[in-house]
């Protein structure tokens, strides 16, 4: 489809987006059993990816809250 002789066309930059603040409070809100089921659910499927992959995710994580990354940490171990 062509452009309006109008439009612009750039790319878009996600440097100033936030993407841990939201998951990190919903985390802490979370009762201990419901934690405890998301770490399993979050560390079953990891355990199947690359040692990179799980240690990339790990750390958008700890960006999260740290002790989700420690608990998925464990959980892998």
């Amino acid at each position: 489809m062509p452009l309006l002789e109008e439009a612009w066309v750039q790319a878009f930059s996600q440097d100033d987006e936030d993407y841990f603040t939201q998951a990190g409070a919903l985390y802490r809100i979370l009762p201990d059993d419901e934690k405890s089921r998301l770490v399993a659910t979050i560390a079953g499927g990891l355990s199947q990816a690359e040692q990179s992959a799980q240690e990339r995710m790990l750390s958008y994580l700890a960006n999260a809250d740290p002790d989700y990354e420690k608990r998925v940490r464990a959980a892998l171990a």
